[in-house]
């Protein structure tokens, strides 16, 4: 006997409305079947739709419950959201996983320890000359020379710079780009840009991408849903602030989800509220 329990996962954009197997193991769908099938793909350079589906969860969490808070207080907690692109000057020599191991994690570690990063998450490409790169989000503003000096010193360890002047001249090459995220309430861009371009240049070799240690252990807010939350889904969908689509295993609510819980369901927004104020607390309590 398979039990289930109703639930109602809040996005920006939509409610998602689902049941969770609460007891027993539930007969696994279609897309779950393919996703297992094609684990072995995630180091072979492209990554399942579960898999992103997943990142983007979390990523997508994280960036709600910053974007709840107001300027002042993320200009005292020192959060300013950027979006680090990390290139080679020169034509890649050495395999991928030496590239991330010797130069990525090392850059990564020295920007986490000089500017008290508390969030990071990082997404490797394929450039069209075959050279791969990457993509770091992080949650503090990184001054530009540091980043391109820091992340060329690392490059001439293996000898990337030195290549570079041979052909330019100099050793200063601009291998790197820092944008600041200015609207975090549209960071869904942003999500769904570097959660599902990694496998359209190529194979990687070894990981697609990475993150610290809080991002992976965030979950979207849900909650049970009863008869009053119903009402309200179905006056929603009556009045037309709801859209309503029913899919094979779930069905979708597309509207101003922060809106509806506010004016319909004041106590879930409230449970909403301490949601986000959980995860600002376990990223940034002791700044």
């Amino acid at each position: 006997m398979f039990e289930y329990q109703p639930f109602i996962q809040f996005n920006n954009g939509y409610f998602l409305k689902y049941a969770l197997c609460v007891h027993g193991n539930a007969p696994r769908t279609e897309a779950q079947r393919n996703a297992l099938k094609n684990k072995s793909c995630y180091s072979n350079g492209s990554m399942s739709e579960n898999t992103r589906r997943e990142i983007k969860k979390r990523l997508g969490c994280y960036f709600d419950a910053v974007a709840s808070l107001n300027p002042m207080t993320r200009k005292k907690l020192n959060i300013l959201n950027c979006i680090i692109t990390l290139t080679l000057p020169s034509e890649q020599e050495h395999n991928d996983n030496t590239i991330k191991r010797e130069c990525l994690t090392r850059f990564i570690e020295r920007a986490v320890n000089n500017f008290n990063i508390k969030f990071y998450y990082w997404v490797a490409e394929k450039q069209q000359n075959g050279n791969i790169h990457f993509h770091l989000l992080v949650d503090r503003f990184i001054e530009w020379r540091w980043v391109r000096d820091t992340w060329n010193n690392r490059i001439e360890k293996l000898g990337y710079v030195s290549k570079f002047e041979l052909k330019h001249g100099h050793r200063d090459p601009n291998t790197t780009d820092i944008e600041v995220i200015k609207n975090l309430k549209k960071t869904s861009d942003y999500v769904s840009k570097y959660t599902t371009k990694i496998d359209q240049q190529g194979g990687i070799e070894g990981r697609l991408h990475g993150e610290c240690d809080k991002l992976n252990k965030l979950k979207k807010f849900s909650f049970e849903y009863d008869s009053t939350t119903l009402q309200a889904f179905n006056f929603g969908i009556d009045n037309n602030v709801m859209e309503y689509h029913a899919l094979e295993y779930c069905e979708i609510y597309k509207c101003n989800t922060e809106q509806v819980l506010k004016q319909w369901l004041p106590n879930t927004y409230k449970q909403l509220q301490q949601h986000r104020k959980n995860i600002i607390q376990e990223f940034y309590s002791g700044h």
